[in-house]
């Protein structure tokens, strides 16, 4: 789906939805997740009218988000105290 051009200008035109996605799209990517796994969530999204009525799936997704990010905390800090009794 493109978005419309403003006729006197020739400047495309995006309204609340395509602002929305492109945020979404940007924060997954930066998340490191790949455009063919972004892709199916966003079109979720439209045909839903928005995030509001996958709530409970971003809920889901959020908490395994942080529950990744915590493990991952650990595990460096895990390494980190291995790592000095090693003397390295």
């Amino acid at each position: 789906m493109r978005p419309r051009r403003d006729p006197h200008t020739g400047y495309r035109v995006y309204d609340e939805a395509d602002v929305r996605d492109a945020r979404l799209v940007h924060q997954l990517r930066q998340g490191g997740y790949l455009l063919e796994q972004i892709a199916p969530l966003v079109a979720q999204v439209r045909s839903a009218g928005g995030p509001e009525p996958l709530q409970a799936a971003l809920d889901d997704w959020r908490g395994r988000l942080t529950a990744r990010g915590r493990a991952m905390l650990a595990g460096a800090a895990e390494l980190d105290a291995y790592l000095r009794t090693r003397g390295t």
